[in-house]
């Protein structure tokens, strides 16, 4: 490796520092983050494929890929180590490979400051994985089809969806999705449906159902997320492969988008990324000197980096608010575990990080804004974490709803003003941030 490339990873390292600074100061968890990451210690804590946080057996081995990183040393931590762990090895694995001066800088730095990307979600893990595997695959492996079939099980088996999107994007990138061989098509609905039987296998887990219920409610809204979050970079790979992109090119990618899309959450479309890596990784000296890729690049850093960092500089006592809700949280799950009249403890999914990894009996509560999940029943003695007057509100309306007798909130942390929002241009911000416990009679 010589030393312009040795350099850019230098300032790719350094760019992930910064975006994995805010997470580590403040350990709030993204999306569905603790979500997918406490599956891990439910397994060493002899669960198995059942996840104790969210109540349900996990037909998938994503989480057993994060125990490692699931111990008490790192027990708030441990989720951003995985995911920046494996954003290391996305750095490498692009910069490495891309031998245009031009670009093996600033394709790795695009990809790395995208919004979807940084998301705590499965599906940039296997979208890291198939480059690096299909990189065995096509060199070590020698293209033998059946190491192709056990990496796609592999993949798959970590996740189904972004798995079976991942396997197809690469088929996408070889021109095989459109193949007359009757071979490939017998493969894939074969593969599928063992998918899908190992799924409903656990019939106590909502994969199905969630899967069942997006097929039958598509949404413009899907795509028009992802476009907001993503579409600079898409449109930015789309354009560095322009001299690669034929009529087959179209007609596979076209399948592809329209696979994503069937399976209605807008991180899968994440996986659109793909076949345009693909080219660029196995074509590079033919790629264009695309100067205005500072563009995108640059509002890349500026909302998902630049943003961050100064919101947690401005409003310092936020992050000191996250981490003595985490170390109360802590102590009061410690406390109320150990008494067997108190049979759950329910936490939002945001904040588990210091709850999950210690007892069983901790469940999730998950706040949308058209609904609010609890991942058990409660009952009487169960006590809630609740860290925002909106989501007080929205849960004693729940309460109500569902005719649930709960004790007078206890405040435990006074609320402190919430981060400045990049939607309003600063002019508002997020909600105020405390901590009340709640009790159900």
């Amino acid at each position: 490796m010589d030393k312009r490339k040795r350099i850019s990873i230098v300032l790719l390292v350094a760019t992930l520092a910064a975006i994995y600074f805010p997470k580590f100061l403040c350990p709030l968890n993204e999306l569905d983050g603790a979500w997918f990451f406490s599956q891990a210690p439910s397994v060493l804590q002899g669960g198995g494929m059942f996840n104790y946080f969210t109540n349900f057996h996990t037909p998938a081995f994503y989480g057993w890929l994060q125990i490692p990183f699931a111990t008490h040393l790192t027990s708030i931590s441990g989720v951003h180590l995985f995911y920046f762990t494996f954003s290391l090895l996305l750095i490498y694995t692009l910069a490495s490979r891309i031998d245009s001066t031009h670009l093996f800088l600033s394709i790795p730095l695009l990809i790395l400051t995208d919004k979807v990307i940084l998301l705590q979600r499965p599906e940039p893990v296997i979208l890291i994985l198939a480059l690096v595997l299909y990189q065995l695959w096509n060199t070590m492996l020698n293209r033998k089809w059946y190491w192709g079939v056990a990496i796609s099980v592999f993949l798959c088996s970590l996740h189904i969806p972004p798995g079976l999107l991942a396997v197809a994007a690469v088929f996408c990138y070889e021109g095989w999705l459109i193949q007359r061989d009757r071979r490939y098509v017998y493969l894939g609905i074969g593969g599928i449906i063992l998918l899908l039987s190992f799924y409903l296998l656990f019939p106590e887990n909502i994969f199905i159902s969630t899967l069942e219920f997006r097929l039958t409610h598509f949404t413009v809204k899907t795509p028009l997320t992802f476009l907001a979050y993503s579409g600079v970079t898409l449109v930015a790979l789309l354009t560095i492969i322009r001299k690669f992109i034929t009529k087959k090119f179209i007609v596979n990618y076209l399948i592809l988008l329209a696979f994503a899309l069937v399976l209605g959450a807008y991180y899968y479309l994440l996986l659109l990324f793909i076949p345009p890596l693909l080219i660029i990784l196995y074509n590079p000296k033919k790629l264009p000197q695309l100067k205005w890729l500072f563009i995108p690049i640059a509002f890349n850093l500026v909302v998902n980096v630049i943003h961050p960092l100064y919101t947690h500089i401005e409003n310092s006592e936020y992050c000191m608010q996250v981490n003595e809700i985490i170390e109360k949280t802590s102590k009061l799950e410690t406390e109320y575990l150990s008494h067997s009249e108190i049979p759950h403890f329910f936490i939002e999914n945001n904040i588990a990080p210091a709850s999950f990894i210690q007892g069983t009996n901790c469940r999730m509560l998950l706040f949308e804004p058209d609904k609010l999940q609890i991942f058990d029943k409660m009952v009487s003695g169960d006590k809630i974490a609740i860290t925002t007057s909106q989501k007080l509100k929205q849960f004693q309306n729940y309460a109500h709803q569902n005719n649930l007798s709960i004790l007078q909130p206890n405040e435990v942390l006074h609320p402190v003003e919430g981060k400045l929002s990049l939607q309003s241009l600063y002019t508002q911000r997020t909600d105020s941030l405390g901590l009340w416990i709640l009790t159900v009679l």
